[in-house]
């Protein structure tokens, strides 16, 4: 289990509130996110490609800016979280930039700190997300509901494990070889952590509505000629059910459906062989991709 700020409960701690992709493209990783996945635009602001994937104003955007790095923003659902996480890494000596009004505007949130985690990657951890009134829908019927998860490079992820446990407050659920998955909530896992010589953003999930879902994506995109990295297949220790391509720029986007919901007091992280079978008990196998190929040191 991991090790918590008095009052914060990993049942409703935080999920993945946004994913700011920096590019020099972003036009390309618009279209395939409107004419690939379906996914709703919104009026861009200087050069920045903005979607949506639920009920939240902004939840993915492609930003060119020069200098701007991937940031993955973690929404915790208590304001009194945050505050609590952010007294901790302070004291852990992790050093946090507290966004000002003008920064947190930005960003569409109430609230934002700015770090990173020990392999290097930017994260921003927010509170009170903006939402819409405007319902969600996306361009085609591909059955979205919302952000799932996100996949990162970690350069230890043994090592990186604790930052993500003891100091945000999270919880380790499984590993698979040397993979990591941490939940945030009763989701089995929101962040995973991939073993690389890179920090850096592997991919992101968004969820679908029912396996019917994921087979008429998987259609759809066999038809548009989109490159399958994985799939369709069964995660065996989230039970998960998935598709994972290619995007623009070799990102990797994935569809997901079926996530078990974990009763943490119930739960102890799980060792999975680091074979093949791990990733997924349907027989698919994962493309040649250093990130995905499950390996134990």
């Amino acid at each position: 289990m991991g090790n918590y700020a008095a009052g914060v409960s990993v049942n409703d701690i935080a999920e993945i509130g946004y994913i700011r992709v920096a590019t020099g493209v972003p036009a390309a990783h618009a279209a395939f996110a409107r004419d690939i996945v379906g996914l709703p635009s919104l009026p861009d602001s200087n050069g920045e490609a903005w979607f949506r994937t639920d009920i939240r104003r902004r939840t993915l955007v492609f930003s060119p800016h020069p200098g701007e790095e991937t940031a993955i923003g973690i929404a915790y659902r208590k304001p009194e979280d945050l505050e609590a996480v952010a007294e901790r890494l302070a004291q852990a000596g992790t050093q946090t930039e507290k966004l000002d009004r003008v920064a947190c505007d930005l960003l569409w949130v109430r609230a934002a700190y700015r770090l990173r985690d020990p392999s290097g990657n930017l994260l921003h951890l927010i509170s009170s997300p903006q939402h819409s009134g405007v319902r969600f829908f996306p361009v085609r019927d591909n059955g979205v509901t919302g952000l799932a998860g996100v996949a990162l490079c970690s350069l230890d992820t043994r090592r990186d494990v604790h930052f993500w446990t003891a100091l945000l407050g999270f919880e380790l659920r499984d590993w698979l070889g040397d993979v990591a998955c941490i939940g945030t909530d009763t989701l089995h896992h929101r962040i995973t952590l991939y073993p690389s010589d890179r920090p850096g953003l592997r991919g992101f999930d968004l969820t679908v509505e029912d396996i019917d879902l994921i087979m008429q994506n998987w259609y759809f995109l066999q038809q548009h000629q989109v490159r399958i990295m994985h799939g369709p297949g069964r995660e065996p220790a989230s039970r998960s059910i998935f598709i994972r391509f290619e995007g623009a720029e070799g990102l990797h986007w994935g569809l997901v459906t079926d996530t078990a919901r974990i009763d943490p007091a119930n739960h102890h992280a799980r060792q999975f062989a680091p074979d093949m079978t791990s990733l997924c008990n349907w027989g698919s196998e994962p493309s040649e991709t250093a990130e995905l190929k499950i390996k134990q040191s």
